[in-house]
């Protein structure tokens, strides 16, 4: 195919496309994942990537990483053609139509921090929507190990994380719905078991264990959230930003928010690779 571009463009200032935003938010992912990243370095990064508008931007946004799968950026439109194509896998579950809405969302970036201001006890930053106590990895940890403790296994239907409270939902025989939901929050104890009402975990009565999920890379995905859906406290409005985490397709994780006028939910695996990414405005 004939090159039209004129030869004496630099390559710094060719303008990035949406596919090569991108392509460097896969990037940031896998660096975060890597410890490369930490996740409000990774958050401000990602920030950053949605307002970049030239192909130098993105590359001198990731020229301290080391490179790793899917994507690589160079200055070069060539390089950053086969960055994409190395980073296709990850974004072939994001139609085009997302991914514009994706690279539009911002974030306003703030941080809660604890005293000893150890990694996994950063509150999330991001959005006022996700800054809550149960969105940690402290929390997340210990709700796994109070359901091992309390009913023997960490394998269980399903459960919903909220902002500052829990819902777990344990396989019951004695049950007239096959399951009983028990309220939790951080640092307390499950309480108020009922059999109706509450949300469902999963489309179907499949399984899921708990402990499988990884929660660093699982709380790094919520702390990106908001800014990957486009989604804010103010637009949020009384829908509260959910994190479920069901049995469906060997266990999935949905986290965003869900109500009468909106619907954005990004879908990942319990290792916290993403399955895919879907955005729904006002009125949808």
């Amino acid at each position: 195919m004939t090159d039209h571009r004129p030869h004496d463009v630099d390559a710094s200032v060719t303008r990035a496309r949406d596919i090569d935003r991108v392509s460097v938010m896969g990037m940031l992912d896998n660096a975060l994942m890597d410890g490369q990243l930490d996740y409000i370095e990774h958050s401000r990064r990602v920030t950053v990537v949605g307002e970049a508008t030239t192909m130098g931007e993105l590359a001198w946004i990731t020229a301290d990483l080391q490179p790793s799968e899917p994507a690589e950026i160079s200055d070069s439109p060539a390089g950053a053609e086969s960055g994409w194509r190395r980073g296709r896998r990850r974004l072939v579950l994001i139609g085009a139509a997302i991914l514009v809405a994706v690279i539009a969302a911002t974030a306003t970036v703030t941080t809660l921090v604890s005293d000893d201001d150890a990694p996994s006890r950063v509150a999330v930053p991001g959005d006022p929507s996700i800054a809550g106590a149960m969105f940690t990895a402290d929390a997340i940890r210990d709700v796994v190990q109070a359901t091992r403790e309390r009913f023997g296994t960490t394998v269980v239907e399903g459960i919903h994380l909220y902002a500052e409270s829990a819902e777990l939902y344990v396989f019951d025989p004695a049950s007239p719905v096959g399951h009983t939901h028990y309220d939790y929050s951080p640092g307390g104890e499950f309480h108020s078991p009922e059999y109706y009402s509450g949300l469902a975990v999963s489309s179907g009565d499949a399984p899921v264990d708990l402990a499988k999920i990884d929660v660093e890379r699982v709380v790094g995905l919520i702390a990106s959230a908001p800014t990957r859906l486009g989604v804010s406290g103010a637009k949020v409005s009384n829908n509260q930003f959910r994190v479920t985490v069901g049995g469906d397709d060997g266990g999935e994780i949905w986290m965003g928010v869900n109500g009468i006028a909106i619907d954005s939910h990004l879908v990942a695996h319990l290792d916290g690779t993403i399955k895919g990414i879907a955005r729904c405005g006002w009125g949808c």
